[in-house]
């Protein structure tokens, strides 16, 4: 059995990812071994479903990228809870408008999630409630007009937090207040048309905006 540190499965025309999707022989007929792979690109492929449980026996995953595929929502509750070891998600470059509230449960060592070039319009930012060691979170180029909850306090270690080229009109006061290690805020090419210094109250080590 072959233990495989990185396993590719770009351009291989997946159009959906189960619980089946991932029994693995090589040329010679060796079994891979999911469990010891640290890193699995599925990127550029027609993906459109991810249904329940895909994941579950990728326990030492820290890299995974669905990047560049046709995502359109992911609905599935706890869809990537068995990756108590990832620390980088790319969802990018995808399709997706919706996102089910415990979709990042278990997520515990996460530090990068990338949501960028999706078409989300709106996001309850509790969706990424647990993720403590979330770093950096990536939403821009999406289709979000209104931020209308605070951030929650699981994410007091986030340090960036980029949202340029949405439709932002406006964000309540305080949305921000949780986010106490945030230090690079990006609101660039958005419709806000009036900003307030209480906007971003307690960002003590904001350096840039």
């Amino acid at each position: 059995m072959k233990q495989l540190r990185s396993f590719d499965l770009q351009n291989t025309n997946f159009t959906q990812i189960d619980q089946n999707s991932f029994s693995f022989k090589d040329s010679n007929n060796f079994s891979i071994d999911s469990f010891f792979l640290k890193d699995l690109i599925i990127k550029n492929n027609p993906i459109t479903i991810l249904k329940s449980k895909p994941f579950q026996y990728f326990l030492k995953l820290e890299y995974l990228d669905l990047s560049n595929n046709k995502i359109q929502s992911i609905d599935c509750c706890s869809l990537f809870i068995d990756l108590v070891n990832l620390k980088t998600l790319d969802l990018s470059n995808n399709l997706i408008r919706s996102i089910q509230i415990s979709a990042f449960e278990g997520l515990l060592q996460l530090k990068s999630l990338y949501l960028n070039f999706n078409r989300l319009v709106f996001i309850d930012f509790s969706v990424f409630g647990g993720l403590e060691s979330l770093l950096e979170l990536d939403l821009s180029r999406n289709k979000i007009e209104y931020i209308n909850k605070t951030f929650p306090a699981d994410l007091e270690r986030l340090e960036y937090l980029i949202l340029e080229s949405n439709e932002i009109i406006a964000f309540e006061v305080g949305s921000f207040e949780n986010l106490k290690s945030l230090k690079y805020l990006d609101l660039v090419n958005n419709n806000l048309n009036f900003l307030d210094r209480d906007q971003f109250r307690g960002l003590e080590n904001l350096l840039v905006l």
